[in-house]
Formats: structure tokens, C-alpha cells, sequence
């Protein structure tokens, strides 16, 4: 059976969590932490790793040592000993509200880069400064730091990483501490002809660091322009969606009065106070009062539509409400509806409690119900039921019917206003194409998922997920015959 799923991100939370490029430009205090934990959890995987490195070394006649590779000391422990103390000082400072209050975002940050460098510079020391490929280690930081910072901040991090690479070169060759190498062969003091050679290779690699800090910070800045113009073209996208509901519920407003003047002279005519008229012209004017009924519908969706999304939910702002009785009164607010064509709607609810606005969420099941009513054929059976999801901790609402289904291509459209599938528009021309759009802006605000399992031909059934359902004591509503089916002479 093909089935979609949908969860849509409130519009509160997306507009007001946003830390695009635009503010990564600038470094913004809300970046700067971002990046801050993103570090520290990198930096707890450095330290297991470097756990790892001091127990493989710990194995005399394993592998290691026969590839000639040796341990001096406790270097590998002593490094990730640091880096453990030193990230669990940041996360305190960026977790708890009075260190996060004395110690700025950025401070913090800068202070974790510099300790980043001085373990990354005794790491290469004990690995081969110049004899061993450890000093492309700094590329790596500078990478990161040209990804996730300004071009001046990252430049200042390359200049760090060059200085204390060449510092570590310089104390070796002038004897301030003896050259280390992990690997036994290379192990020594460096003859005169290796020390040139050795402050050549430094000098390259300072150069080869500031060649990658200027690719990658540019390919960075042409990213970040990207992200930029498209931030630029969404807020326009926004822009014009806004103007568009506005110009539709003015001119909805306008068209609201006109219809029910002609609809109210239509009853006028037909009702014998304007003379007696024919019946060809009865049958017209009844033609037209369907039209402008049709019209009228139209016009309330939209107005419908427009509230909900003139009034988004957030998240505190709500208040508790019990979700089964505006279920049962959906239903038997339908009953005339599916009466009139003998569709029976056999229910099973509970009672539990939701967060959000009651008259929203009457209006969501109203569209979704109604929808199974509507597209259902004559003396078929809908069935609205409640289940608890404990693994999920979600209570969802599931509302079924045999009814012509949706075709798999149009299914992940038919939340997208005015849509309707040909096999929809055939069946009730006079559907507006705006009531399911109307349930994905009172999901979306409420943090609603929606799942929506069709076979054209078959049935579709949604599913909305409640999220945290506080359950009541209340027993379930005993399953009842909403609107029975009516016998066939």
C-alpha cells in the first residue's frame, strides 16, 4: 500500500532558529556555540582514539612493534588526559547559565582552538615533526576552521598553526628538546644536511598551510554567497506567499457579501415573493444558488486557512484541552452528511489530554473526517479510531474509509493548496482543494505528524500522531454507530 508520511517543522521554530551563513559571516554568539559543541563532541572522539593508540602501543611484540613503531612514554595517554580535562572544563562553561554568563561564547571557543593546536604540536613532536606525515594534521584544523568560520578568524587559526609548527621545528633543531619519531628508525639527532632539509620541509609546509587556508576559505565564502542568495530568493519566496494570502482574503472578504446577496435573492424568487417564475427559470436559479453555495464554501476555507495561519501556535502558548470529546463532536456534527448517503461511521475513542487550540485541532479532524465521508461511496463505512503508541509515546488518531483512494504519483501533493487529483475533482467537483492544506497548517503549528496510507480504488486512511499523550483515567468510549445505514427497499 503506498503510504507518506508527513512532519512539518512549525514556522515559529524555523524562522526563529535560524543560523545561516548570513550570521556565520559575522560570528554571531549563537554560531559561535554551535560550532563550541560541535567541537567538544569531536574532541571526546580524538580522546578515545588516542586511548586506543596507547593501549595498541602497549604490546611489545604485537603488530605495531614489528612494524618498527614504539611507544616513548605515556605521550598518547598524557595528550588525551589534557584533552579530557580541558573539554570537560568548555562543556561546563557552555552548559552551566553563570560560567556561560562569565565566560563569552567567543572566549571560549578561541580558548578550545589553542588548546586544540598546543596537543595537536606535541602530538606531531612525538610523531616526527619533519620525518613523518604528522604535521598534515594542521591542514585538517585549518580545514574545519575555514568550514565553520569567518575568513579572518580562520586565517588567525592558520597563523596560529604555522607558528606553533614552526616553533616545534626550530626547538628541535637548536637541541631545546630531542627530535621524536614513533617509528625506531628515524629516531636521533639530525645531522647538519637534515637540518637544512629540515627547516626547508618546514617552510614548505607553512606555505602549503596558507595555500589550503586560501582555497578552502574561498570555496567557503562562494558557499556561503550561495546560501546567502538563497536565503535571500527564500525570504522573497515568503514575501510573495504572504502578499498572495493577504490579496485572497480581501478579495474573499469582497466576494463574501455579493454571494450572499445573490444567494438571499435567489431564496427570495424561489420562495414565491417576487410572483410566481417558471420552471425552466427555478431550474436555473437553482443551478446558480449551487454555483454560489460552491463559491461560498470556497470563500470560508480560504478565510479558514487564513486564520490558522494568522494565528500559529507556539510552544507554552497553548493550553490542555481533552482530545476525545472534540472528536466525538466531529463525528456527530457529520452524522446528517454521512446519513444522507448511508455511510455509517463506527468509532472507537479514548480520553487524553493535548496541548494546543481546541478549535484548531475540531477543525483539523472536521476536514479530515469529512474528507472520508465525502469520497466514500454510497453505504460504505468509515472508521475513526484512537490508539496509544507507547514506544512512540504518541496517541494517534486514525481515520479509514473504502472510498476511491489516492493515485501514488499525487499523494505527496494533496496537502499543497487548491490541489486536486482528477479521480478527487470528478468525484466532488465541488471540493475547493484548501481543507487538507488547512490540516497541514494546524499540524505543522501543533508539531502534528500525518500519515497517509492510500490504494486508489481502495481507501485511504491518515493516522495523526499526537505527541506526549497525558492520558486520562477515563475508560475508552464504547464503539458506536454514528450514522446507521438506512435498509434498501
Amino acid at each position: 500500500m503506498p503510504s507518506v508520511e508527513f512532519k512539518w517543522k512549525p514556522e515559529w521554530k524555523a524562522a526563529g532558529g535560524t543560523d545561516s551563513w548570513r550570521a556565520g559571516l559575522h560570528l554571531s554568539a549563537i554560531v559561535l556555540e554551535r560550532n563550541a559543541r560541535w567541537f567538544i563532541t569531536v574532541r571526546w572522539v580524538v580522546v578515545g582514539a588516542l586511548g586506543l593508540v596507547q593501549v595498541v602501543l602497549l604490546f611489545p611484540d604485537g603488530l605495531m612493534a614489528r612494524m618498527g613503531i614504539v611507544a616513548h612514554g605515556w605521550w598518547p595517554a598524557g595528550i588525551a588526559g589534557v584533552l579530557a580535562c580541558m573539554n570537560t572544563v568548555f562543556t561546563v562553561l557552555i552548559l552551566l547559565p553563570r560560567p556561560r554568563a562569565l565566560v563569552p561564547p567567543h572566549v571560549n571557543l578561541w580558548a578550545q582552538i589553542t588548546v586544540d593546536l598546543v596537543c595537536l604540536t606535541a602530538l606531531v613532536h612525538f610523531c616526527g615533526s619533519i620525518a613523518t606525515p604528522a604535521p598534515f594534521l594542521y591542514v585538517l584544523h585549518i580545514v574545519l576552521s575555514c568550514v565553520f568560520f569567518s575568513s579572518g578568524s580562520s586565517f588567525k587559526v592558520a597563523f596560529m598553526a604555522i607558528i606553533f609548527y614552526l616553533a616545534t621545528v626550530t626547538a628541535e633543531m637548536t637541541g631545546i628538546f630531542g627530535r621524536q619519531s614513533i617509528f625506531a628508525a628515524l629516531e636521533g639527532p639530525a645531522p647538519l644536511f637534515s637540518r637544512a632539509a629540515g627547516v626547508c620541509w618546514a617552510i614548505a609546509l607553512s606555505v602549503i598551510f596558507v595555500a589550503v587556508w586560501y582555497l578552502v576559505s574561498q570555496l567557503s565564502l562562494v558557499i556561503r554567497a550561495r546560501e546567502s542568495q538563497l536565503i535571500d530568493a527564500d525570504e522573497q519566496i515568503r514575501k510573495t506567499q504572504e502578499e498572495k494570502d493577504r490579496y485572497a482574503v480581501q478579495m474573499t472578504h469582497q466576494l463574501k457579501a455579493p454571494l450572499d446577496a445573490v444567494r438571499s435573492t435567489i431564496a427570495l424568487i424561489t420562495g414565491g415573493y417576487s410572483g410566481g417564475v417558471s420552471e425552466e427559470i427555478r431550474d436555473l436559479l437553482s443551478r446558480i444558488d449551487k454555483r454560489a453555495q460552491g463559491m461560498a464554501g470556497l470563500v470560508m476555507d480560504v478565510l479558514k486557512l487564513a486564520r490558522v495561519k494568522a494565528s500559529p501556535v507556539r510552544a507554552g502558548t497553548g493550553h490542555r484541552f481533552d482530545v476525545g470529546p472534540i472528536l466525538g463532536r466531529c463525528i456527530e456534527n457529520l452524522r446528517p452528511v454521512a446519513s444522507a448517503r448511508q455511510i455509517t461511521i463506527e468509532s472507537s475513542l479514548a480520553s487524553w489530554e493535548a496541548e494546543g487550540v481546541p478549535e484548531q485541532i475540531e477543525m483539523l479532524f472536521d476536514n479530515i473526517i469529512s474528507n472520508a465521508v465525502v469520497y466514500s461511496k454510497n453505504g460504505q463505512t468509515v472508521t475513526v479510531a484512537c490508539a496509544e503508541v507507547p514506544d512512540r509515546n504518541t496517541m494517534v488518531v486514525t481515520v479509514s474509509d473504502a472510498g476511491i483512494g489516492i493515485e501514488a504519483e499525487y499523494l505527496p501533493h494533496i496537502f499543497d493548496e487548491y490541489f486536486r487529483s482528477p479521480d478527487a475533482a470528478r468525484h466532488n467537483s465541488a471540493s475547493s482543494g484548501i481543507g487538507l492544506a488547512i490540516v497541514k497548517a494546524i499540524a505543522q503549528g501543533h508539531g502534528l505528524s500525518v500519515r497517509v496510507d492510500s490504494v486508489h480504488g481502495a481507501g485511504t486512511k491518515f493516522s495523526i500522531g499526537f505527541p506526549r499523550p497525558m492520558l486520562k483515567s477515563a475508560p475508552p468510549v464504547a464503539p458506536s454507530r454514528i450514522a446507521e445505514e438506512k435498509e434498501i427497499a
